[in-house]
């Protein structure tokens, strides 16, 4: 996007993916005002495959630690979701899978039982 241009901003794929059934919540702002959001199980297991696209390493890195964060929480609260979230990725297709493997890899490795006892995966 020119108008983006020389602000360090990047394109994000798999956008489809992120929005795809979205939620609606509230800002806290004033009374509220009302927005719609990615799922947070879409959002964690959309971290890990754009993580693994990300040329700058300190973005990637980010999109690790936000997507080990929600994993955490989402694997405790939300088991699910997040493992239907994954699933739905999972059967995108193989270059799919290559990147839920790279990203799953660089979690740590309880975030990674974590997930692999809500998937059913090892």
């Amino acid at each position: 996007m020119r108008a983006l241009a020389g602000t360090g901003a990047e394109p994000l794929r798999h956008l489809d993916f992120l929005i795809h059934a979205p939620e609606h919540s509230v800002l806290l702002y004033g009374g509220g005002v009302p927005v719609t959001v990615p799922r947070a199980e879409a959002y964690a297991v959309h971290k890990l495959i754009v993580a693994v696209d990300r040329i700058n390493q300190a973005k990637s890195a980010k999109d690790i630690q936000q997507a080990q964060i929600l994993i955490e929480a989402l694997a405790v609260k939300r088991p699910a979701e997040l493992a239907g979230s994954w699933s739905t990725a999972w059967s995108v297709g193989r270059q799919w899978r290559k990147k839920l493997e790279s990203g799953r890899a660089r979690l740590s490795t309880d975030t990674q039982a974590m997930l692999a006892g809500v998937t059913k995966r090892e």
